[in-house]
C-alpha cells in the first residue's frame, strides 16, 4: 500500500530577487557552436548588473552595453537594450531557473532568414 513517509530533512526556503541576485556569478560566459554560427556576436562575456528585470538577475555584455542577458517569462533572452525585459531576442533558452548560469534547457539561436528558432 502506498504511505507517506516523513522527510525530516526536506526543507523550503523563501528567497528574495535581492538574495537571488546578490548569489548570481558576477561573470559569465554564453559561448559554443550555433547552427550556421547564427546570432554568434551575442555570445561573449556578460557582467552581472545591479538592476533587477522582471524580478531576476540582468547582465550586460562586457563588450557592448547594448547587448544583455535577463529573464523574462518563461525564458532567459539576449538581446538589443531596446528589448530589455521583453519575451524577445536573438538567443533564448526556456528554462525558469533563476539565473542564467544555472540553466539547463538548450539555449536557441534565431534564424533571421528562416524565421525560426534554431537548436
Amino acid at each position: 500500500s502506498k504511505q507517506w513517509r516523513a522527510a525530516p530533512g526536506l526543507r523550503c526556503q523563501a528567497r528574495t530577487p535581492a538574495q537571488i541576485s546578490s548569489d548570481a556569478a558576477p561573470t559569465i560566459t554564453l559561448s559554443g557552436a550555433t547552427p550556421n554560427g547564427l546570432q554568434r556576436q551575442y555570445q561573449g562575456i556578460f557582467q552581472k548588473r545591479a538592476e533587477l528585470v522582471n524580478e531576476h538577475v540582468s547582465y550586460v555584455h562586457a563588450g557592448d552595453d547594448g547587448t544583455l542577458l535577463w529573464h523574462a517569462g518563461a525564458f532567459w533572452w539576449v538581446g538589443q537594450l531596446k528589448y530589455l525585459g521583453e519575451q524577445r531576442g536573438y538567443i533564448c533558452a526556456q528554462d525558469g531557473s533563476l539565473d542564467p548560469a544555472s540553466v539547463e534547457a538548450g539555449w536557441e539561436a534565431w534564424d533571421d532568414d528562416s524565421k525560426q528558432w534554431r537548436a
